[in-house]
């Protein structure tokens, strides 16, 4: 059988690896056996994967861990079954055959070592259903617990490191768990804690609210009263006796003193008939003698009704007595 024969019985081998595995292994690729064709098909993976050589006895010697005397022997009793190129002494190992030879310096069988296959973490992922970047972790954590093997520089696993890395998975699962629940056990201690802080500045509030109020009505009670007071006070000092010229009479009232500014308001509402403006009030209280040093005798006019409870404010700028 040639190896254009056996590429078109197993259509979904490349024939690039196939080739490869047949100059490693020294068969003549227009004439090969039954079991020449089974080898190739065990091997046919390790070479599709990883068709690196490693050259030098001193090289495999060393990725293998033996002695030179060893691997020279190992290669002259097997060359039918561990693919190399070259000579003993001289060789050129595909990776693959690193394994077996690994494998007869330990007494085991090269030719089913050849078949375990190493997975890369990007295929791990798809085999376990765990995500390359949790793999990776678990890997960098617990890299004795996890099977594997160097391949060149890059790190290869067994099947045998599957079930081990669901495991890990389980094992993180349940740390995971207890972490969560010690931390929504410490969230709920915060919030409670927070909870009695508001409540308690809730209470302060409430209690500075009702002592504000109270406060401000006491104010406004002694606002009024200074008001009225000054009022009194300033409607006292403005107005001046009219001096008689030695009778002691006023000129303007026939000998009377003139009333307060307050009295005439009294006055001409009791004369009016109805509301008043503040306008009009002052004219009229102008009138009566009251004399008001002001500015703007309106505002001191419409002050006072404001202030005294004996007036009442019908609508804005008018007013009547209080009843």
């Amino acid at each position: 059988m040639t190896a254009l024969e056996l590429h078109g019985r197993h259509p979904h081998l490349e024939m690039a690896p196939i080739l490869r595995v047949i100059k490693y292994i020294g068969l003549e690729s227009n004439a090969l056996s039954e079991n020449d064709v089974e080898r190739i098909l065990k091997l046919y993976p390790s070479f599709e994967r990883d068709p690196e050589l490693v050259v030098g006895k001193e090289q495999v010697c060393r990725e293998v861990e033996i002695e030179v005397e060893t691997l020279e022997e190992i290669l002259r009793d097997h060359r039918g079954q561990i693919p190399y190129l070259g000579s003993p002494s001289h060789p050129m190992v595909p990776r693959v055959a690193l394994r077996m030879i690994r494998a007869v310096a330990n007494g085991e069988d090269p030719l089913e070592e050849s078949d375990k296959q190493l997975f890369t973490l990007t295929e791990m992922a798809a085999k376990t259903g765990i995500s390359l970047a949790s793999l990776s972790k678990y890997v960098k954590e617990q890299p004795d617990r996890i099977p594997s093997e160097m391949v060149g520089k890059m790190r290869r696993f067994p099947a045998d490191a599957v079930p081990v890395f669901k495991k890990i998975k389980v094992e993180n699962l349940g740390r995971r768990g207890g972490e969560q629940r010690r931390a929504l056990q410490q969230r709920a201690a915060v919030s409670r804690r927070y909870a009695r802080k508001l409540s308690d500045l809730e209470d302060e509030l409430e209690s500075a609210v009702t002592t504000s109020k109270e406060l401000a009505k006491t104010l406004n009670r002694l606002s009024k009263q200074v008001r009225r007071a000054r009022m009194s006070a300033d409607s006292a000092s403005q107005i001046e006796p009219s001096q008689g010229e030695g009778s002691g009479r006023g000129r303007r009232s026939g000998g009377r003193r003139p009333d307060t500014i307050v009295a005439s308001c009294k006055r001409v509402l009791t004369e009016a008939d109805g509301p008043m403006r503040v306008a009009d009030i002052t004219d009229r209280v102008i009138e009566m003698g009251a004399e008001i040093r002001a500015k703007n005798p309106n505002v001191t006019v419409s002050s006072i009704l404001s202030s005294y409870d004996d007036f009442t404010r019908v609508r804005r700028g008018y007013y009547r007595l209080a009843t």
